[in-house]
């Protein structure tokens, strides 16, 4: 079970999230990574606007979308594209041969901020087979202008310079007195062990923070009983969320259609950072993607003070946090388990769901968890139970997206609309290469989302278009094919 704080807060239940929005501005919806935003929205039935060829994207990467429906995102190839709600690109921004492979961050002034990075080819493979990586971190204007980018810090082992670490997992974005500061977490890279640093930048390219959080030396070779033993099964599957993959003729998918099954040796993302503010505290809350969520409380003045470090003594850590809206941070634990945590600390049994997730956990607006497991369950959770469990037709690594009345979700072959409350399907759209990215919902209810090197822009609700019927991504239009971009 996840602990309680050292420090108690009370039980004061009052949440809210650093950057308040009704868009989809961060990876997953909004600071409190809960995958949530009260807007109404259709199902996902038929794309209105189809942007093709757009690029390759990393595991985990997905649109966000600004309060004007303008959807960004960034391409291995290295270019943040911006697209308008119909599906038209407003700017291209060429980052110079560096590669973009984590979800970009949107602050409430319409700036975005975005992370790349280059191997460094100079120098050798780790142990795990990971080459260093030089990240950057880029201020991009609302109208495609590069503001400035900063360099992260060097970091060390005690073999010599590493790079500045490996980065999949997804920013976050907070507003502290005035000065928006964006978190993300680094995996340095040792030959052995697992180092795992706290890295914040603010909104004027100063390097606010360069914080371990996670620093443990292990050799499985010689001591199967290890720390790290824990995240290998009896098959030799890896579910250490650094080296999570999918083997060659893996024997572990469920999907029963070949075409549910994701590309052999895909990686999903490293854990990541929640921000909350709950009672009169600011938190940054951290997986360290081992055993332990890590809640600090944040002052843009005198930064982090650690408060807790909450081991989860059922298992290894495998997905990164959200914040419920009782104030429990959500992570997903090895052997199929849910775990809570704080900054709330009342104190909550861990929940056996039966199926591992590498996906952060969701909410509906009833504040049941949404809960979407690796291999093709999806379910609801409530009250330290299972209400709800559905089995999906495919596999998937990318958090679900919920709306006021539906649950999005991203497979391999479809994206698939549930009812929020009873997980009714109600919508599938076939497509080809999904279920390695988070659909986003703007703020008038149209749905983004990526497969394959395309965008898929979706209708909003009959609702908002009482007055245009005939308006295009209107339900009530007539029926007729999507507009499919090229260019």
């Amino acid at each position: 079970m996840l602990g309680r704080l050292a420090v108690l807060l009370g039980n004061i239940l009052l949440i809210a999230v650093p950057v308040m929005a009704q868009s989809w501005t961060q990876p997953h919806a909004n600071a409190n990574q809960d995958g949530f935003v009260d807007v109404a929205t259709a199902p996902a039935a038929a794309p209105t606007f189809v942007r093709k060829n757009l690029g390759s994207f990393a595991p985990g990467v997905g649109p966000v979308v600004g309060k004007f429906g303008d959807a960004y995102v960034g391409t291995r190839e290295g270019k943040l594209v911006a697209i308008g709600s119909t599906g038209t690109i407003k700017w291209t921004l060429d980052l110079n041969d560096r590669s973009i492979n984590l979800s970009a961050v949107i602050a409430d002034d319409r700036s975005i901020f975005v992370i790349s990075d280059r191997s460094l080819r100079d120098q050798t493979h780790d142990a795990n087979g990971l080459r260093p990586q030089k990240l950057k971190i880029h201020h991009v204007s609302p109208d495609g202008v590069l503001l400035w980018t900063r360099d992260f810090p060097a970091q060390r082992n005690w073999r010599g310079p590493i790079g500045t670490g490996l980065a999949s997992a997804p920013p976050v974005l907070g507003q502290y007195g005035g000065h928006v500061v964006v978190f993300l977490t680094v995996r340095l890279v040792p030959n052995n062990g697992h180092y795992l640093n706290l890295i914040a930048f603010d909104d004027t390219g100063t390097l606010l923070i360069n914080k371990p959080v996670t620093q443990t030396t292990f050799d499985l070779s010689n001591d199967p009983n290890d720390i790290n033993a824990a995240i290998w099964d009896t098959g030799g599957r890896c579910l250490h969320l650094a080296c999570f993959k999918k083997p060659d003729g893996s024997p572990f998918s469920r999907a029963s259609d070949p075409a549910g099954h994701l590309p052999e040796g895909i990686a999903a993302v490293l854990p990541g950072v929640a921000l909350t503010h709950y009672g009169d505290t600011d938190w940054v809350i951290v997986s360290d993607g081992l055993h332990n969520v890590v809640l600090y409380s944040y002052d843009y003045a005198h930064g982090l003070s650690e408060k807790s470090r909450e081991p989860a003594i059922d298992g290894v850590l495998t997905s990164g946090p959200s914040v419920q809206p009782d104030g429990h941070a959500v992570v997903g634990i090895h052997k199929g388990m849910l775990g809570f945590a704080g900054p709330n600390t009342t104190r909550l049994r861990d929940l056996t769901l039966g199926w591992d997730t590498v996906a952060v956990p969701a909410r509906n607006a009833n504040a049941d968890a949404v809960v979407l497991n690796t291999y093709t369950h999806l379910q609801l959770v409530a009250q330290g139970r299972s209400k709800v469990d559905v089995e999906l037709p495919g596999e998937t690594i990318a958090s679900p997206a919920v709306s006021r009345g539906h649950v999005f979700v991203s497979v391999p072959q479809a994206l698939l609309t549930y009812d929020a409350t009873t997980l009714t399907k109600l919508a599938s759209y076939a497509w080809h290469g999904g279920g390695l990215s988070t659909p986003a919902i703007g703020r008038d209810g149209r749905v983004y989302a990526l497969a394959g090197t395309d965008m898929y822009i979706f209708v909003p609700p009959a609702a908002l278009c009482s007055d245009k019927p005939s308006a295009a991504g209107c339900t009530n239009a007539p029926p007729r094919p999507p507009h499919v971009n090229t260019q």
